[in-house]
């Protein structure tokens, strides 16, 4: 402020005051003329400063938009590459699981079924690389969030959530799904069921409750 005050006085401010004192010097005061020049220049120079301030304060409000805005794009594509790449995994390790215990049923007289499996193997570790990639991916992205949409206590806590894989863990058929071929088709079908509410519940949703709070401070 001081020195805007004394820029002024000393620019603009001085020049209207000597010009003033040699068309009518008559009828002024010098004291009087300075010190009112004073008041001029603390008044312009307080309007420069909040302006200056109001300018800084909206360009870094339209900066924190637009770092929201492509944050928000960010965690839209590796929220879908998050669930994505687990429900793959999981898939995967699910037919693994079946086709373990249809090979023991059929006591691995079977080779297209063991084929399978070795193929499913290979796809399933190939896909837990790519389970690594995109939650590390997602990690990254859940610091620029805390960043740049604040540290409140809901977004911690949806952070947490998110951020968590759990692994799935299939239950184990008993006797009776393993005696015939059609009861096994029915154990097949309630952890298909079991998984996909699995994949929802625990991976889905917590991405869907962060992206929703996200969306609403943008």
């Amino acid at each position: 402020m001081l020195l805007w005050v004394v820029a002024i006085i000393s620019g603009l401010l001085l020049i209207l005051r000597e010009v003033l004192q040699i068309y009518n010097s008559e009828n002024i005061q010098s004291f009087s003329l300075f010190w009112n020049c004073v008041v001029i220049a603390f008044i312009i120079a307080a309007g420069i400063l909040w302006f200056l301030e109001h300018r800084k304060v909206v360009n870094l409000t339209f900066q924190l938009f637009l770092n929201r805005q492509r944050i928000y794009r960010e965690f839209i594509v590796e929220k879908f590459r998050r669930i994505d790449a687990s429900r793959q995994a999981i898939t995967l390790n699910m037919h693994i699981f079946s086709l373990k215990h249809q090979n023991e049923m059929l006591k691995g007289s079977n080779s297209d079924i063991w084929q399978t499996l070795k193929n499913d193997t290979d796809k399933y570790e190939r896909a837990q690389k790519d389970k690594d990639e995109a939650n590390a991916r997602f990690t990254g992205l859940l610091a620029e969030l805390k960043l740049h949409f604040g540290d409140s206590l809901k977004l911690t806590l949806l952070i947490q959530e998110a951020s968590m894989l759990p692994d799935y863990k299939f239950k184990e058929p008993n006797r009776d799904d393993l005696k015939d071929a059609d009861s096994f088709s029915k154990w097949i079908k309630r952890i298909e069921v079991d998984k996909d509410k699995f994949i929802h519940d625990r991976i889905s949703k917590p991405l869907e409750n962060l992206g929703e709070y996200l969306q609403q401070n943008l």
